[in-house]
């Protein structure tokens, strides 16, 4: 099984490995060779030089540009206006629209508290009133049996 080829690698990857390490020692060659004039380079020059690649490099973030800066200051002006216009026109439909809402509330209101007003007194002072009235007209009927009548002379 160690002889089958890999489709992906075209080869056995234990061969493709060395490959890359072979190159990659041909390419540290080549980089030592430009860069330090053929000298062998002290370990802590190499250091200095190369990030390490199991630093983990963490991305800032970014600086707003002074356009960015500018247009969000314009936009909050903009909002700051934009709502004392706003409140300005709900005040002038206030005072426009709410006084002729008021009256028609109100006379609304007024009617339908007579004719509650009107149904109660209806219901509770008629028969009190009538009652009363029934009483006197009754003791009237029967002060007036009781008292005789004079004879008339003729």
């Amino acid at each position: 099984m160690s002889n089958q080829k890999y489709p992906d690698f075209g080869s056995h990857p234990d061969a493709d490995l060395a490959e890359a390490d072979a190159l990659l020692m041909k390419a540290d060659a080549l980089l030592r060779r430009h860069r330090f004039g053929g000298t062998e380079p002290s370990p802590a020059t190499i250091d200095d030089d190369l990030p390490i690649l199991t630093e983990i490099v963490e991305d800032l973030p970014p600086v707003p540009t002074p356009s960015a800066v500018t247009a969000h200051a314009d936009l909050a002006e903009q909002l700051v206006e934009l709502d004392t216009e706003l409140n300005r026109e709900i005040e002038a439909w206030f005072a426009n629209e709410l006084p002729e809402l008021l009256a028609v509330e109100l006379e609304i209101l007024s009617r339908q508290l007579r004719e509650k007003a009107l149904a109660h007194l209806r219901a509770t002072l008629l028969p009190m009133l009538s009652a009363r009235i029934a009483r006197r007209l009754d003791d009237a009927a029967s002060a007036h049996l009781e008292t005789p009548e004079a004879p008339d002379d003729k």
